[in-house]
């Protein structure tokens, strides 16, 4: 999860969540605000971000909170916040895990891919005044629960299993087909435009191009379509 798009993705119901102060000081701190969003103070303790949090989870609303506190380009260690939020709310936490939000910045280069993984709910106790190792324990509970599919998921993809290679194997044999199917084509055509009396052969490397680049776009819907089912 390595994308500010984070907030704004998967939602379905209106969601508070807690931005950065220095979001809100900028032209851009009006429309967190109409979007539910207020501010915490980060690399202190800001008790007043978190009462207003656990206010909010107490009246039933729905609260976003990114455990390890912000953007980072790796896995780090969760901040003790959001523990301290759920124990003053006693609140029920849903993990979900966001992959592939970076790809939105450049959809010219493959066509994004998000995956939303909700883990199951996980009960946090109420607790007036939780200590610090408290927050932190219940904090890091809920970061390794959002991991938790990430993990299984790179274990699942580097297991060695025969049906993963063959389908590697015949996913690079078909690419190669395709290319030289249009390479042959295009081939066909400078041929025929080199010679008039070989039309006939332009006709047929241009239903070899028209050919390679239908099976190249059915290539890469199977492949979204097959990915889906294989991480889901």
């Amino acid at each position: 999860m390595r994308s500010s798009l984070r907030p704004v993705l998967a939602i379905r119901r209106r969601i508070r969540f807690m931005g950065k102060s220095e979001l809100f000081d900028g032209r851009w701190g009006w429309l967190l605000n109409r979007l539910g969003a207020f501010p915490v103070h980060r690399g202190v303790w800001d008790a007043d971000a978190f009462e207003t949090a656990a206010t909010v989870l107490k009246r039933g609303r729905v609260m976003s909170i990114f455990p390890g506190g912000g953007v980072h380009a790796g896995r780090v260690p969760a901040k003790s916040g959001v523990g301290h939020i759920a124990h003053l709310a006693g609140a029920t936490v849903l993990p979900v895990y966001l992959g592939g939000t970076r790809s939105l910045y450049t959809p010219w280069r493959r066509w994004p891919q998000v995956r939303v993984v909700v883990g199951e709910p996980l009960h946090v106790d109420e607790e007036h005044e939780p200590s610090r190792e408290q927050s932190q324990q219940t904090a890091q509970r809920i970061l390794d629960a959002v991991h938790a599919w990430p993990a299984a998921r790179a274990a699942l993809r580097d297991a060695p299993t025969a049906t993963g290679r063959g389908w590697r194997d015949a996913a690079r044999r078909a690419r190669v087909t395709i290319a030289l199917m249009i390479v042959f084509g295009i081939i066909l055509l400078i041929c025929a435009a080199l010679n008039p009396n070989l039309r006939v052969l332009g006709g047929i490397g241009i239903l070899c191009i028209i050919l390679g680049l239908i099976l190249a776009v059915l290539g890469t819907i199977g492949h979204a379509i097959g990915g889906r089912r294989h991480y889901y």
